[in-house]
């Protein structure tokens, strides 16, 4: 299986199929994590360790056992809180924050793209709360005030897709392509929205009070898709696995009497292994794993 790599607030863990080796910033060692709170881990296509945390972007230096802080010496916004890592075709390496990051791993040169605020009536707050790259290479960002692409090097929004179907824009939280090519994207108050590769038409997924098998709740903060088709869904209450033949949800939470059930209602990450089995990091019940 090789290492698995899980982000906290109290260090970066590696886990090798049987024990724990937990990384920690130590303030007499610039080789060590530039913070304990750890956003996201991300691989590149070089198997290079890119670490996003509450103070900028670490890099896993595999052979030396140390970190190296990524523009700790720049005046670049790769020192912020890093929420996101993706890897385009190019071998580009984006980040998302308060900013766009674009990184060239080779050059070491980094652009940052900004949002236009005057023109799009956005606080000053926004910010970058997920990444995508789609089997196009195009690069889909994620907001807290919707949607958004680059076209001809300029961030442009996408919220029309929403609000023109009748739907709030939404803040994105996760951005998923399925099988087919349509996106899956979870939002942090109004569930899960799917547009079509095709025709570009906007579906929504809901909790329904009277609705057993509807979407468990509609803060969504992870959206996979299975090697069977099933798509899995995280949210702020439980978990929800959508079966599109069958048209309906399962749902899944925490159960005091039960110990097969979720430790922690709020699934934060879903990842799977080489051996197709699933990860689900909790908020404060730490991992599952099925297989």
């Amino acid at each position: 299986m090789g290492f698995m790599w899980f982000g906290t607030r109290y260090g970066l863990n590696r886990f090798d199929g049987h024990d724990f080796k937990v990384y920690l910033m130590k303030l007499d060692d610039p080789g060590s994590l530039g913070s304990n709170h750890i956003n996201v881990v991300f691989e590149d296509s070089r198997n290079i360790l890119w670490i996003g945390t509450a103070a900028g972007i670490n890099i896993f230096d595999r052979d030396r056992n140390e970190f190296y802080r990524y523009g700790k010496d720049s005046l670049n916004l790769l020192n912020g809180y890093v929420k996101c890592i993706k890897e385009d075709q190019k071998g580009n390496i984006w980040t998302g924050s308060s900013k766009l990051c674009c990184i060239d791993p080779i050059s070491g040169e980094v652009r940052n793209f900004e949002f236009d605020r005057e023109h799009l009536d956005i606080s000053p707050a926004l910010g970058v709360s997920s990444l995508f790259v789609d089997r196009s290479d195009k690069l889909w960002i994620g907001t807290d005030r919707g949607l958004f692409t680059i076209v001809d090097g300029t961030l442009r929004p996408l919220n029309s897709l929403f609000t023109e179907a009748g739907y709030p824009v939404p803040h994105v939280r996760d951005i998923h392509q399925s099988e087919t090519g349509d996106l899956w994207i979870g939002s942090e108050q109004n569930g899960v929205y799917v547009i079509s590769h095709v025709t570009h038409d906007v579906r929504n997924f809901l909790h329904d009070e009277a609705d057993a098998n509807s979407l468990i709740n509609d803060i969504v903060r992870e959206v996979y898709q299975d090697n069977h088709g099933l798509f899995w869904i995280g949210t702020r209450y439980g978990l929800s696995i959508y079966d599109q033949e069958r048209g309906r949800f399962s749902n899944y939470s925490y159960d005091a009497n039960d110990e097969g059930s979720l430790s922690h209602n709020s699934v934060f990450d879903i990842y799977s292994d080489n051996e197709n089995g699933i990860w689900i990091a909790t908020y404060a019940g730490g991992l599952h794993y099925y297989h």
